[in-house]
């Protein structure tokens, strides 16, 4: 170096630490241009990818407090949705016990009254009588049924525990060739009546599947108190089904009895669980805390 010779100190390691701060001095613009000033820009760009993913993450969370409360929305429409379709069952159970089941009634009285005005030799005509007396007996049944179905008074009269009973006694009195187990202890006030009303729902849905489509010889039905909550258990060993195969169908095709299932349990702060496999039968279970302590 040409600096070195006019130093006064000529030892070999003072040349060269001096020589190396020189060989820097000399090399540190090729240095930051290769090496710092690049290193910059992939601290720009990093610094740029970074506010990018905060800003999608921003994004995300407004969309997903958008979808909460969408989803929010959607259970206080499906709320208000299975309360009026309450009413309307109980405004249609009513004009079918009232308007329907005493016209029936009414037209029995009328037809009981023109038998007894036929005469004797009018045997034919009174055996038609008799049919047609025994056919609106048997229709002045089934709008009792249905009105029974439709708002069950039974719930307001005698509670849920003989309620859920006496449709576990229908059931069997309809599928003779189903023996049904069941263990319902009383849970009678501890729900309020809206809830009886879901419970009763959720009951009336599930036979009604095992009586159309699963083909049962075995029907277990629990109703169980659990740690400050009520378990439910309706099991058979039927047809069952494909579950996943069941879960994408659309709407049309799975209908709609799953579903509202679902939601009233949820309305009611539980959880349902749902298994099946074809050939080995279907496990509804369910549990539900006790909306009111007994006295």
């Amino acid at each position: 170096m040409f600096i070195i010779p006019l130093l006064p100190v000529r030892s070999l390691p003072v040349v060269a630490f001096i020589d190396s701060i020189l060989l820097i001095i000399l090399l540190f613009p090729v240095l930051y241009f290769f090496i710092f000033r690049q290193s910059k820009a992939q601290i720009a760009e990093l610094l740029k990818a970074n506010e990018k993913l905060q800003t999608q993450i921003l994004d995300r969370k407004k969309a997903e407090e958008a979808l909460r409360g969408s989803e929010g929305r959607l259970r206080y429409l499906s709320s208000q949705l299975l309360t009026a379709q309450e009413q309307e069952r109980r405004r249609i159970s009513m004009e079918l016990h009232d308007e329907l089941g005493q016209a029936l009634s009414l037209l029995k009285l009328r037809l009981s009254y023109i038998g007894k005005k036929l005469k004797s030799d009018q045997g034919v005509l009174r055996d038609e009588l008799e049919n047609i007396l025994r056919y609106i007996d048997q229709v002045i049944e089934n709008v009792r049924r249905l009105s029974r179905d439709l708002s069950p008074s039974i719930l307001t009269d005698l509670g849920l525990t003989a309620t859920l009973r006496r449709l576990v006694n229908e059931f069997i009195k309809h599928h003779h060739n189903t023996k049904i187990t069941s263990e319902i202890e009383d849970i009678d006030h501890l729900f309020s009546q809206k809830a009886q009303i879901f419970l009763y729902r959720i009951f009336q849905e599930a036979f009604t599947n095992i009586g159309k489509y699963a083909q049962a010889k075995n029907v277990s039905v629990e109703v169980k108190r659990q740690d400050g909550a009520i378990s439910f258990l309706i099991e058979d060993d039927g047809k069952g089904f494909d579950l996943s195969h069941f879960i994408f169908k659309n709407g049309d095709e799975k209908g709609l009895g799953l579903a509202t299932m679902t939601e009233r349990v949820w309305m009611l702060g539980g959880s349902l669980d749902l298994s099946s496999q074809h050939e080995k039968g279907t496990k509804i279970s369910f549990y539900i805390p006790v909306e009111r302590e007994e006295s």
